[in-house]
């Protein structure tokens, strides 16, 4: 473990080696971007074969869903294991004068590993409408308000008649054979 004095920070590079994937979203868990990824066998077969390319599908149960494809590339970072310094008193409450200033950071860092290589996500990924899964019980509950407070459209009006559908206009499911856009002139 390290200290940071001064805004510098020293220590011993570590040996081990990892590589990072920059991933192009918020996942709602870990497990969910693996997934997204092809799974850890599938990260593990591409690493294996020094595969410049690393396949990352949004919604991997979907057919539809077009793939956009990372990139490897070389980076020189570190993988860092940041955490707060802990208190040295007997009940663990820090004295007045112990308190840090605004200023001053207590962190402890410990360089993990090195991280020679990265896979970048920069091609465009297709947007499509995704119907809800309670869609329908969410219109039973809002139809009943709906049809008091807003006019029916129907047949009366020459206007579109729903008839309690979800009326949609769905984009194709590939939007184009190239992920990343070039200058055709």
């Amino acid at each position: 473990m390290g200290k940071l004095k001064d805004n510098t920070i020293s220590g011993f590079l570590p040996a081990a080696q990892n590589f990072a994937v920059h991933y192009p979203g918020y996942p709602s868990s870990k497990h969910r971007a693996i997934e997204s990824l092809g799974g850890t066998q599938s990260i593990l077969k591409v690493r294996g074969l020094q595969s410049n390319k690393l396949e990352l599908r949004f919604r991997p149960a979907d057919p539809y869903s077009h793939p956009t494809y990372g990139e490897l590339r070389p980076c020189s970072c570190l993988l860092l294991k940041i955490c707060h310094s802990k208190c040295d008193t007997n009940e663990g409450i820090m004295k007045v004068e112990n308190v840090p200033g605004e200023d001053e950071v207590n962190l402890d860092f410990e360089m993990v590993a090195r991280v020679p290589e990265a896979y970048h996500f920069e091609g465009m990924v297709d947007y499509q409408h995704v119907v809800a899964v309670h869609a329908d019980a969410t219109w039973r509950k809002k139809g009943n308000w709906a049809e008091m407070h807003e006019p029916r459209l129907g047949k009366g009006n020459n206007a579109v008649d729903v008839d309690k559908e979800d009326t949609m206009i769905l984009v194709p499911p590939l939007f184009s054979i190239k992920d990343v856009p070039e200058n055709l002139v």
